[in-house]
């Protein structure tokens, strides 16, 4: 590789190691959108997850698992997939009122805490 070769990767290479080092931190496991995330697997919407407020630091997701979603485990090796749905809703209330629901569904409600340190370790 010659010296202009070497001085592009270099360069490359220190934009990339500057832009992760000063690169913003998610805080969130779902972000706050009115768009709910679906719950997919084998490809196959399972649920809806809707995240209630704004606080980044504390949170609240309400999962609708519809009647086809399986937990997954080491025995039935299902992979569970979070992406968005493209659904929107305009609040809480609107999603429960038109998220799909029948028999079998399941409303599982997750209170988040989102911080840096262990509870035991602060």
């Amino acid at each position: 590789m010659n010296r202009k070769h070497l001085a592009i990767a270099a360069t490359l290479t220190l934009s990339m190691a500057s832009g992760a080092l000063f690169a913003t931190r998610a805080h969130a496991q779902i972000d706050f959108v009115r768009q709910s995330y679906g719950v997919y697997e084998r490809g196959e919407l399972v649920g809806e997850i809707f995240r209630e407020d704004r606080d980044p630091t504390h949170y609240t997701e309400h999962w609708i698992l519809y009647p086809a979603y399986v937990n997954p485990n080491a025995e039935n090796e299902l992979t569970l997939t979070i992406r968005p749905s493209g659904r929107e809703y305009e609040n809480l209330g609107d999603f429960f009122r038109r998220v799909p629901w029948e028999r079998g569904s399941r409303h599982v409600e997750s209170i988040c805490d989102d911080g840096t340190s262990l509870p035991l370790r602060r």
